[in-house]
């Protein structure tokens, strides 16, 4: 038995490719009915996923959610959340409340669903701040930078840890820019490895695959696999040729030789 634990943007579902992720769901569909095990394991919320994919739970047995803050079963009932606190929420907030934005922001709380709200709740898992321009996310960063100063440092070029208890990603899109807040110890790999814990699974049964960096944790650490873009060259440097696949559903088609 395999247990094949797979990001969700351009990794299985495929923005703007609807053939390839029609055949990836396919291919999943098969697998599981071969007697394997399929998670999503995904920086999105569970109500995010359901945005893009309303079918995603016919065919999934577990999720790891918020980049690892979230796991659940097939149901969707919680089995592990990394909360963020009290005593946190208040710092991130005091800072917060204190910026003067020029444009729109929101502030979008994973653990309670996909939805903005005014302040960071007690219960998050996962917040997002996003922003309708780069000016706002520059100040919201100046203001973080500035709170945690005497604890700074840089973890790799794309993620900052503060104080050892929190990391923030800064994402720049197209038409916005993100700040995404998680425990500094959430990610995917620690998820799956509670998750293997609890279920009794051992490490050679596991199969990851991602295409970005906050699949690197679990790619490296159980058994992974990239999904080739364009623009993820960094990705594909981490393995040997044999573990760098064109589409998931390849990667599937192949795994009782892998």
């Amino acid at each position: 038995m395999f247990f094949l634990l797979s990001d969700f943007d351009y990794t299985m579902y495929m923005h703007g490719q609807q053939d390839v992720t029609d055949k990836n769901i396919a291919a999943i569909k098969k697998f599981r009915n071969d007697g394997n095990l399929f998670a999503i394991a995904s920086g999105r919320s569970a109500q995010s996923i359901k945005s893009v994919l309303p079918e995603y739970t016919e065919f999934t047995d577990f999720y790891v959610l918020d980049d690892g803050a979230t796991i659940l079963d097939s149901g969707q009932s919680s089995i592990h959340t990394d909360r963020f606190g009290a005593d946190l929420v208040d710092r991130l907030n005091s800072s917060l409340s204190k910026i003067d934005y020029d444009g729109k922001h929101a502030v979008v709380c994973f653990s309670d669903g996909h939805k903005e709200s005014p302040t960071i709740t007690a219960n998050a898992s996962k917040v997002r701040l996003w922003f309708d321009n780069v000016v706002d996310m520059v100040k919201t960063e100046k203001v973080l930078e500035y709170l945690f100063k005497d604890t700074l440092h840089w973890y790799s070029y794309t993620e900052v840890f503060f104080n050892d208890d929190i990391r923030l990603d800064w994402i720049s899109h197209n038409m916005c820019s993100l700040i995404d807040i998680t425990l500094a110890r959430t990610n995917k790999a620690s998820a799956i490895r509670k998750l293997c814990t609890i279920l009794g699974i051992q490490k050679n049964s596991i199969v990851t695959v991602g295409d970005d960096l906050n699949d690197k944790a679990m790619i490296n650490d159980f058994n992974g696999h990239v999904i080739k873009r364009p623009n993820n060259q960094y990705m594909w440097d981490l393995l040997d040729y044999n573990h760098v696949h064109d589409n998931l559903y390849g990667l599937i088609e192949k795994l009782p030789q892998i």
